[in-house]
């Protein structure tokens, strides 16, 4: 661990250095995505999730037991890549409403909204 005593959540989700965390045993184990798979460690305290090439993650790629009970998440889905896409949504708000007629919303990261662009088209 960093000689630094404060650990700091930065923009990209990520801890500044190596946080320790006490796991406990004891949690099913949880079955692997479709398309996917998964292996513990740590007594079955860490469960490694992975998915098949041409498969995207989405969700949590790695689940920790952290009462011997609960894990700190949902074990996540593996999606055929082919199927996502990355284009921007179009939509066309009602005139009626006065508000913005036209917007073009544009996110930039599957899993945490990290850019929208209300720009008008």
């Amino acid at each position: 661990v960093p000689d630094t005593e404060v650990a700091i959540c930065q923009v990209q989700g990520t801890w500044s250095k190596m946080v320790p965390v006490c796991l406990k045993p004891g949690c099913q184990v949880p079955a692997a995505p479709p398309s996917g798979s998964m292996t513990t460690s740590f007594s079955t305290t860490l469960s490694v999730f992975t998915c098949l090439p041409g498969y995207t993650m989405t969700g949590p790629g790695t689940l920790a037991c952290i009462d011997g009970t609960h894990w700190n998440g949902s074990a996540p889905l593996c999606q055929d890549s082919q199927q996502m896409s990355d284009q921007p949504v179009d939509a066309v708000i009602s005139q009626a409403s006065g508000n913005i007629v036209n917007m073009r919303i544009i996110v930039t990261n599957l899993f945490i909204v990290s850019a929208i662009d209300y720009s008008k088209l």
